[in-house]
């Protein structure tokens, strides 16, 4: 499993859970994205890099491993990284629930310490008939972005411990940052809250 928190300059803001029950299977993509504009279609897309050093900016094209032209999430060619659009309601809310089967959170395809980016503007889907429809699909500027990072919870006893472990992607190489451990402790008169932050 694993999770994204996505922010930028924009008033854009959410949270993304990516799960996988097999090493070969689909991966079940739910969370809920605010701030949006309402009932409106925006391009949703993993990028390649999971660097934030200049904000969205600075991660990527859309995550292309296998060399393709950009198309619907749909579509047998397309980049792996092409995830379409997300629809806001009339409050500017989009819930996500649905499964991709080119992502991966392992192998070659895997999108952990890869970015996700939601655009400023409608995904083409590759239709639009000119040469960016095929790159990026017109979808615009980068509202929000965040890095994607594998997550474990372990319950023992009364210990909940939740272990997060981001590899960041940055030009082909890995930078290791971990690791966020929270420990719970319960008692039948108080709870008490630790949390220990190590890197």
């Amino acid at each position: 499993q694993a999770t994204v928190v996505l922010k930028g300059d924009s008033p854009v803001t959410g949270t993304i859970t990516f799960e996988q029950s097999s090493a070969d299977g689909p991966v079940k993509v739910s969370g809920e994205i605010e701030n949006l504009d309402p009932s409106s279609l925006r391009g949703f897309h993993i990028h390649s890099l999971g660097d934030l050093s200049n904000g969205c900016m600075s991660t990527g094209s859309h995550f292309n491993p296998y060399d393709k032209t950009h198309g619907a999430p749909s579509d047998s060619v397309r980049h792996v990284g092409d995830l379409g659009n997300i629809e806001s309601d009339e409050y500017g809310t989009a819930t996500i629930s649905f499964k991709d089967r080119f992502i991966s959170l392992n192998g070659p395809t895997s999108i952990v310490g890869r970015a996700v980016v939601v655009h400023a503007g409608i995904d083409d889907l590759g239709k639009g008939n000119n040469e960016e429809s095929l790159k990026t699909g017109n979808a615009g500027g980068r509202a929000a972005c965040g890095v994607i990072g594998l997550f474990l919870i372990i319950f023992h006893d009364n210990l909940m411990l939740i272990k997060s472990h981001f590899r960041t992607r940055v030009n082909h190489l890995s930078i290791g940052a971990c690791c966020i451990v929270l420990h719970l402790s319960l008692s039948l008169h108080h709870h008490m809250l630790h949390v220990f932050l190590g890197l």
